[in-house]
């Protein structure tokens, strides 16, 4: 789920994390494998404003398990997520597709996350075969494992009628942020050179924290 930082935007952090996390991992139980709360860091000097306000991220691992307690389970949800969170938010599936580096299970709180979403638009494309085989790989390779704990990507999931708003997202896991930033200097220009090769959107940035974990 994506809280979009727009004029109404607004999360009780502590609230959910005493609250509406051990109510999500009582509702679902074993049917998901993690459940983190990221909250946006502030913008670096001459950088507008985060899009992103914060995301919470459950891994699923039983989809039939689920899905029947979120359906079971929806009204409850719902209204305490009501009570802890104002503005729009985006509820989505995705499948990850791709990972390099550390196991999920490494990322503790208080790593540092750089997300990219890629929002569907008219006309625009994007590669998956590409984005999966060779751009997420890449990341890895141009920050290196000294940079980088993890490297995730995953692929936007349409629910019958209703298309994913994102089609694709990374999520890049700091090590250490010297050395990523270091990195970044030194590799901007061929990242740039290698989204021309797999997408024609303008994608979203959010820097963020994992602040809880579940």
């Amino acid at each position: 789920m994506i809280f979009l930082n727009d004029s109404k935007a607004k999360l009780d952090q502590d609230r959910f994390i005493k609250k509406h996390l051990p109510l999500l991992r009582r509702v679902y139980g074993s049917s998901v494998e993690r459940i983190e709360l990221r909250t946006a860091q502030a913008s670096s000097p001459g950088m507008p404003p985060s899009p992103i306000l914060a995301t919470s991220y459950v891994v699923i691992k039983d989809v039939q398990g689920f899905s029947q307690a979120l359906a079971a389970n929806s009204k409850e949800i719902n209204d305490d997520l009501d009570a802890t969170a104002k503005g729009t938010r985006i509820s989505q599936v995705d499948r990850l597709v791709a990972s390099v580096g550390d196991s999920m299970a490494d990322v503790k709180a208080g790593t540092q996350v750089l997300t990219t979403l890629y929002p569907a638009q008219p006309d625009k494309t994007l590669d998956r075969n590409y984005f999966v085989a060779t751009h997420v790989p890449k990341l890895f390779s141009i920050y290196g494992g000294s940079a980088l704990r993890r490297v995730e990507g995953t692929l936007g999931v349409d629910q019958g009628p209703s298309k994913a708003a994102y089609l694709a997202t990374t999520h890049l896991y700091i090590r250490d942020r010297n050395a990523y930033d270091n990195a970044q200097r030194q590799g901007m220009s061929d990242m740039i050179e290698d989204a021309k090769k797999y997408t024609t959107i303008f994608p979203l940035f959010g820097e963020l924290r994992v602040q809880a974990v579940g």
